[in-house]
């Protein structure tokens, strides 16, 4: 903290001033000449002091929201699993412009181009096996070879359902990124991500991203999980993998669990 003390005036570095109390000891060392002028830092510390206080009101509501949503589910009784899928093929519906810079690229046009990656997702359950919400994080090698990823947040349904069979349909926002792609000779600019050249990441918000999931139960504790992604027009990605269930709950039969068998 800086002070310097004159006959016309009185300097304080309000930049490192922490709390009004120390500007009442500096209101004894100045003395009374200075007092409008330490009064305006009383008031100006005031105001700052309660802007700090607003803006911790507002993030602890953020992080409360968060922990609403994920952290107490995640502790109740309701069902959940962990799904790790591995990242292989990808379909350009309509093509690609920059067929040319992917390694490896199926045809000459961009039509299917093979990934490398995988994602980890967590599922819980909020309805019965009905509905649920779903946390997303992919890391994969892009078409063009280059380090890609995307969060997804998402709520999912169950479409349906027959013996060990079920498919579900899920929507939510998915934040993409990838390495900047104006650094390849010959890339030619889409207009689909977003990112200057001289940027380091490429990136792309999409709020409705959609997912459909078909699962086959292997037992009470797995299942074979193939997810599709329906990005039509720009592409459509497809990911084979498992789901672990934490806590999956049988159904019993209404008979069996109001009409015990009575052995007599």
């Amino acid at each position: 903290m800086i002070i310097r003390i004159n006959e016309n005036r009185f300097v304080v570095n309000a930049c490192l001033l922490q709390d009004e109390s120390s500007v009442f000891s500096f209101r004894r060392i100045a003395g009374a000449k200075n007092n409008i002028l330490l009064n305006m830092f009383v008031a100006r510390i005031s105001k700052l002091n309660y802007l700090k206080i607003a803006s911790g009101r507002k993030y602890m509501q953020k992080y409360l929201i968060w922990l609403f949503l994920f952290i107490v589910p995640a502790l109740s009784s309701a069902q959940s699993n962990l799904n790790v899928k591995f990242l292989g093929m990808n379909l350009h519906p309509q093509g690609d412009p920059n067929a040319e810079l992917m390694p490896l690229n199926l045809d000459d046009k961009g039509y299917w181009v093979l990934t490398l990656g995988g994602t980890i997702g967590y599922e819980h359950f909020v309805k019965s096996d009905k509905f649920s919400l779903k946390v997303m994080q992919g890391a994969y090698s892009d078409c063009a070879a280059r380090f890609s990823g995307f969060t997804h947040v998402g709520v999912r349904w169950l479409i349906f359902k027959k013996g060990k069979h079920s498919l579900n349909g899920g929507l939510g926002p998915t934040f993409v990124y990838r390495r900047n792609w104006y650094d390849l000779d010959g890339y030619i600019d889409s207009g689909y991500f977003n990112g200057k050249p001289n940027q380091k990441w490429q990136y792309k918000f999409i709020p409705y991203a959609g997912e459909f999931e078909y699962n086959v139960a292997l037992n009470d504790r797995y299942d074979l999980s193939t997810a599709l992604v329906p990005g039509y027009p720009d592409i459509i990605s497809l990911s084979v993998g498992v789901r672990y269930w934490f806590n999956k709950q049988k159904k019993t039969s209404s008979n069996q669990t109001s009409n015990p068998a009575v052995k007599l």
